[in-house]
């Protein structure tokens, strides 16, 4: 059974260079969840109870919870998961299940999304991916493990579109 002793040492390998926004309060998370209708898996809760929000390896930021929005009046330094998943909602009307929460991307032309329907017996969704002959494609089968590749270099990395099927 994962836990929060077998999922957090994994994150803090990967977020060794403290480039990450700061813990956040359960009641803040339990927010954001009822916002978007939505129930975190246990990694992504755990990586935002912990750290936040975090840059992994250029260009790899994951999106998630700080003090700081979009709406302030300067940028903010992390991408909030809330107005992002909000925003995206808006954009992709009818065209991006209601249960895909974004978390990351490329810089380019993949997204990347917690596919929140989906729970495991332990409480952990997969991570999709969307681009060009990528849509919907499961890159990794938590959100720990996005993240790990994610820090690697890249979590598409050895993905031949023509092998894969949504």
């Amino acid at each position: 059974m994962w836990s929060e002793n077998h999922i957090l040492p994994r994150f803090q390998r990967v977020l060794e260079k403290g480039r990450y926004a700061g813990p956040v309060p359960e009641a803040d998370i339990v927010k954001a969840e009822e916002t978007l209708s939505v129930r975190f898996p246990l990694s992504y809760r755990l990586f935002l109870r912990h750290f936040g929000a975090a840059w992994l390896r250029a260009p790899y930021e994951v999106a998630g919870l700080s003090p700081y929005r979009h709406t302030d009046p300067q940028p903010p330094l992390w991408v909030h998961v809330v107005d992002h998943t909000e925003i995206m909602r808006r954009a992709f009307r009818g065209q991006m299940p209601h249960a895909y929460v974004p978390i990351s991307s490329d810089g380019g032309d993949y997204q990347f999304y917690l596919d929140t329907g989906k729970q495991d017996a332990i409480g952990e969704s997969p991570v999709v991916v969307f681009g060009p002959g990528l849509d919907g494609v499961v890159v990794a089968t938590s959100f720990v493990e996005f993240a790990e590749k994610a820090a690697l270099g890249d979590p598409l990395h050895g993905m031949d579109a023509s092998s894969f099927s949504p």
